[in-house]
Parts: structure tokens; C-alpha cells; sequence
């Protein structure tokens, strides 16, 4: 039966650090409804919408109790982020267990992979993964996510140089992609019979800052999004574009990598991640029960901002393109420009209109 990891953060005090504690309210979650589409009669997109049925036997979320860990903090507008793993592993072992063989505990059966041989592996240390060190060729543990255009997630800290990193569409210990950790960039390189070939290059992360990185890859695509859980300086932002990546295409095995010479770096909380929802807190209301008291959580998209807000004006100029003109509408709605990325839009309006005589 498909029953995935759920991790549903929210923002209770809006200092745009995600992942904190008591900020995950999944394990407190009796219902969750989520819709999202276009409504076929009129082609207009609907504004995505998140229902929580929140467990509130101890008034936890009612925003009348000042007794409550999130007094003060139980408010509109408090960004959600909803996201769901399968499979998934917590690396839940004790300190030593090596990762061989591993059994991933959110997914019958899914294993972790040895893809390498000789002494470089990886082991369990405080519910964190860092690299063994030792003889042969680089440490390669995969696990097979059956699907060549998957997306995976996990946490990361980077405390090498450029030493340790991702594994992705494995087909040997000779071919395969990875991603590797630099200090002043992060690298996708290909690894064909034992040579690394430089194909992109993007933005570092922080050494000593753990991040939620994002791989999605689709055919030709493999891009790498980062988040920072520890300043939040970054939220889902792309730091490397592997557009043109057309390498093991149909390779499912994916994982981790590190070159044997650190043992510094450490990964957690892996997984298929898929990202299913991002908007704000719309309304917190308790839910009286004879048998179990409960708190309804709404939140909508961003969509509704558009929604709510009258937008006109006038655009002037020649050249106009669509992301241009998209850019325009954001702004006058509200959206802050650290809140969105558009791509290169065609032009649609080549020349200012005529005035009329």
C-alpha cells in the first residue's frame, strides 16, 4: 500500500526559517484535503486550497489560549509549505550501521544499494549519514527509485570541498552523474570510466549550514533547488540548471556520493520528496467535539492574492515579452520579487500602441 512520509511545515512566527520546532504539524494532522486544477468551464486556475483537521485536545492551535506553546503566533498569513516522501529513510540505526543493504523504513521494499567496491562507504552517526573512509574507488550507495525522471529530497550539510555529494541515474560505478558540494560552486559532472566531465556549474551552499536540497529531473533536465533550514536566506531557490543533461536517461538508481577524502559532510532524512503545496494561512478555527476537540487550518495558494487584488495599469514601450508584462502584474498584486522566477517570454507586443488623432 502507498503510504508515504508527510512533513507539513508552517511558519508560526514568520521569521522565514523553515523546519524549526513545533513548525511541523503532520503528526498532529487527523485530515488533510487538498485540491488544486482548472475549471474546464471557464479555463480559469482555481486557487490550490489546503484543509488540515488539526488534533487539539489540549488547545494547542486555539488562538484565545495564552496558554498555548504558539500564543500569539496562531495567525492568518503564516506561510505553509506541505511536502511528501515515498520512499523515505530518517536513518533512525544505531551509531555505526553501516548503510548496505538497508531497508528503507517508508517503502516496502526499497534498499539501499552498494554500487561500488572497496573500502569507501557510508554509516549511520546520530541519525545522520557522514562518509567512511577507506580503499578503492569512490563510495556510490543507490537506492532504486524506478523511474528515470524522479525527484528526490533530503537534508545536507557541506563541510568539504567539493568531496561529497549526490549519485544520480547510476548504471555502474563507471557511469553515472553526480552532483558535487564545492566551496565556491555546486558541480554536475558526468563519470564515465572513471573520468569526471564538467557539464554545469551553479551556486555554493554554505559550509556548516544544513539545507533541504531538491533534485527533479526529466528527461534532458536534472535542476537542483535549495532551501536553508538553519538562516532561512533562501527558500526553494535554484541553484544549479542542468538543462541539456541528457546522460543515463533511463538509469533509476539514485543516491549518495563522496570521493573518500572527508568524512565531514552529512546527509539525512532522504527520500522521494515531492513538493505539493506552498501558500498562506487562511483562517484557524477550532472544532468543538463531543469525543475529540479538533482545529480546522485553510490555506490557499497565491493564487488567491491575485484574487483579492485589482490590478491595472498601463505598460508602456516596445518589445513587450510575456514575462515582462506577468512581472508587471506580480508586482502591482502585492508579490514580493524574492517570491518568484520567470522565464524568458516570447514578445507579444512589438510596438507601442498609436495615439489616436
Amino acid at each position: 500500500m502507498f503510504n508515504p512520509h508527510w512533513r507539513i511545515w508552517v511558519d508560526w512566527n514568520a521569521n522565514g526559517v523553515w523546519g524549526e520546532a513545533g513548525e511541523d504539524v503532520a503528526p498532529e494532522t487527523l485530515r488533510l484535503h487538498w485540491e488544486w486544477g482548472r475549471s474546464l468551464e471557464s479555463e480559469r486556475c482555481q486557487p490550490a486550497r489546503l484543509d488540515l483537521d488539526l488534533r487539539n485536545d489540549h488547545h494547542k492551535f486555539s488562538p484565545p489560549n495564552a496558554t498555548s506553546p504558539l500564543a500569539g503566533n496562531l495567525k492568518a498569513g503564516r506561510r505553509v509549505w506541505g511536502q511528501a516522501a515515498y520512499p523515505y529513510d530518517d536513518f533512525a540505526a544505531p551509531d555505526g550501521a553501516g548503510l548496505a543493504g538497508r531497508a528503507l523504513p517508508v517503502g516496502g521494499g526499497f534498499r539501499w544499494e552498494q554500487r561500488n567496491s572497496g573500502g569507501n562507504g557510508f554509516e549511520v552517526r546520530s541519525n545522520r549519514v557522514r562518509a567512511v573512509t577507506g580503499a578503492g574507488p569512490d563510495a556510490i550507495h543507490t537506492v532504486d527509485l524506478a523511474d528515470g525522471d524522479a525527484s528526490l529530497g533530503l537534508d545536507f550539510t557541506r563541510n568539504s570541498d567539493g568531496h561529497a555529494g549526490l549519485a544520480l541515474r547510476v548504471v555502474n560505478s563507471f557511469n553515472y552523474l553526480r552532483i558535487r558540494f564545492a566551496a565556491t560552486a555546486t558541480v554536475l559532472e558526468r563519470v564515465l570510466y572513471g573520468i569526471a566531465i564538467n557539464i554545469r556549474s551553479g551556486d555554493p551552499l554554505a559550509a556548516g549550514v544544513e539545507h533541504f536540497l531538491e533534485v527533479e529531473m526529466h528527461g534532458p533536465s536534472i535542476r537542483l533547488f535549495a532551501t536553508d533550514l538553519e538562516t532561512g536566506s533562501i527558500t526553494r531557490r535554484e541553484i544549479l540548471d542542468g538543462l541539456g543533461t541528457a546522460a543515463n536517461p533511463s538509469a533509476t538508481r539514485h543516491g549518495l556520493w563522496h570521493d573518500g577524502a572527508s568524512d565531514a559532510d552529512r546527509w539525512s532524512r532522504f527520500g522521494g520528496w515531492r513538493s505539493f503545496f506552498y501558500g498562506l494561512v487562511e483562517s484557524i478555527g477550532p472544532q468543538p467535539g463531543r469525543e475529540r476537540q479538533s482545529c480546522r487550518l485553510t490555506a490557499f495558494d497565491e493564487l488567491r492574492r491575485l484574487d483579492d487584488a485589482l490590478v491595472y495599469g498601463l505598460l508602456s514601450g516596445s518589445g513587450l515579452t510575456a514575462n515582462a508584462i506577468a512581472n508587471e502584474i506580480l508586482t502591482q498584486a502585492g508579490f514580493s520579487p524574492d517570491d518568484r522566477e520567470l522565464d524568458s517570454g516570447r514578445r507579444l507586443i512589438p510596438n507601442p500602441p498609436k495615439e489616436g488623432v
